[in-house]
C-alpha cells in the first residue's frame, strides 16, 4: 500500500510520525510573563508627532485627563502611557489628517505593504492604530489609490459575445412605400 500517513507505514519501513518538541505542560505561560513581551514600537519621530498633535486636539487632551483622574465615564480599555493615549494596547491616533495619511502611506502604498486593498490595509492598521471612523477613512484611501484600481481584480461576469441587433425577419416599421414592400412579400397563411 502506498502512503505517506504513519498510521498506514509497512511495519519494519515508512516514515516515522512527526516528532513533537515540547511536551505537554513543557511551556506554561502566566498573565505577567505575557504582559512583559515586548510589543511593537514605534519610531521616536512618530512618537513625538502623536504626542504634538495630541496635545492639540481637545478629545485626546480630554480622554488623557479623565484618565489621569480616573473618571468612571472613560472606557476601562482606554489607558495613557507617556503622555500617550492607547485603546486596547493601539496608539490613538489624535484628529489630525496629516497624521493617518501618513499612517495609511506606510501600511497601504509602501513597497512593503504592497496595495493589499482594503480589509488587509485595515487589518493593518488596526492591530497597532485606532481612531474614530477607521473603517470608512481607509477604505476611501484604498478607493482613491490609483494602483489599487488598476490592479484590482474585475469581480463581474465575462462579457458575452456582439450579438446581432438585426431581426432576420422583415418588420413592419418603416414609411409607407417600405411597409408597403414588406407586406407584399408577406405569404399570409
Amino acid at each position: 500500500m502506498l502512503s505517506r500517513r504513519w498510521d498506514h507505514a509497512l511495519e519494519g519501513g515508512g516514515e516515522k510520525p512527526q516528532m513533537s518538541f515540547l511536551k505537554p505542560g513543557q511551556l506554561i505561560l502566566s498573565a505577567v510573563q505575557l504582559s512583559t513581551i515586548p510589543q511593537n514600537t514605534l519610531s521616536d519621530a512618530l512618537e513625538d508627532q502623536l504626542r504634538k498633535a495630541g496635545m492639540q486636539d481637545k478629545e485626546y487632551r480630554k480622554t488623557i485627563e479623565a484618565i489621569r483622574q480616573k473618571d468612571q465615564s472613560v472606557d476601562p480599555e482606554f489607558e495613557e502611557k507617556n503622555e500617550l493615549l492607547f485603546n486596547a494596547n493601539r496608539w490613538v491616533v489624535p484628529a489630525s489628517t496629516e497624521l493617518k495619511l501618513k499612517i495609511l502611506r506606510e501600511c497601504q502604498d509602501s513597497k512593503v505593504a504592497g496595495h493589499f486593498g482594503t480589509y488587509k490595509t485595515l487589518e493593518g492598521i488596526r492591530s497597532n492604530f485606532y481612531w474614530a471612523n477607521m473603517d470608512t477613512y481607509v477604505r476611501d484611501y484604498v478607493r482613491s489609490c490609483d494602483i489599487c484600481q488598476r490592479d484590482k481584480a474585475s469581480r463581474h461576469a465575462k462579457y458575452g459575445l456582439l450579438q446581432n441587433t438585426r431581426n432576420s425577419t422583415p418588420t413592419m416599421a418603416g414609411h409607407i412605400d417600405g411597409l408597403y414592400n414588406r407586406v407584399a412579400h408577406f405569404k399570409w397563411f
